[in-house]
């Protein structure tokens, strides 16, 4: 949080740096957090201001765009300025964000499972499908518990949130570390199985494996979850 707002006639002045900025290149205007007079205050800031400039940053995940918000000597005006009512936070939002992005990484997980399991059918070693092997059933079968554990988790945050029910934030933080944990899981033991053509460019597995990746890390990663759900229930 080194990005700093200053008082300049009747508006603000902001100066700073933002790192892995989802999407922001496709949005219309940004929430800066800054430091103003000694708190942090969050702004709304025209992606086209002058001053703004965003720059492509290379990250792990090849599906999406996280990149760099550079802003210098940014006006904007007063009324710029997210004024909270007392006692609101971000929690809710953050919330939900962390269970969409719970949903997304189950997406990937599951597509994982499904052409692991096909590879294990087609993939012919020693005269019969690897499939028919006990360890690789018993991988194959660990991923699918994975999967269905993480869909279950997160539809109960789903439910919970959506009828505004107080334990809410505990089921949350209970899916996004659960499924964060599961679904990097499922990606690491479907490169195992796929072997040497996993590790390859031209096969699909490595873009869910750098999507999983990315989303256990957004919006809480599992430990830090759990130390949130820890917090919540001590």
């Amino acid at each position: 949080m080194r990005a700093a707002a200053r008082r300049e006639g009747e508006g603000f002045v902001i100066d700073g740096v933002k790192r892995l900025v989802a999407a922001a290149a496709l949005a219309a205007d940004l929430v800066v957090t800054a430091r103003l007079d000694g708190r942090l205050t969050d702004f709304v800031v025209p992606a086209d201001a002058p001053g703004v400039t965003i720059e492509p940053a290379r990250t792990l995940d090849l599906t999406r765009r996280f990149p760099t918000v550079k802003l210098e000597g940014v006006a904007i005006p007063a009324d710029a300025e997210v004024v909270r009512a007392e006692g609101s936070t971000y929690d809710g939002v953050l919330d939900l964000a962390a269970l969409l992005v719970a949903a997304d990484s189950i997406g990937a997980g599951e597509r994982l499972q499904e052409l692991t399991v096909e590879y294990a059918l087609d993939r012919i070693a020693f005269g019969r499908p690897i499939g028919s092997y006990q360890a690789v059933k018993h991988f194959c079968a660990d991923m699918l518990l994975r999967v269905e554990a993480s869909r279950a988790a997160v539809r109960g945050g789903a439910l919970l949130l959506a009828a505004g029910d107080p334990g809410a934030a505990r089921a949350v933080a209970v899916a996004a570390s659960y499924a964060a944990d599961a679904t990097t899981w499922i990606a690491g033991t479907a490169l195992q199985v796929h072997g040497g053509i996993g590790f390859t460019w031209e096969h699909d597995l490595h873009l869910y494996l750098r999507r999983i990746e990315a989303d256990a890390a957004l919006f809480g990663s599992a430990r830090e979850q759990r130390r949130r759900l820890a917090g919540m229930v001590l």
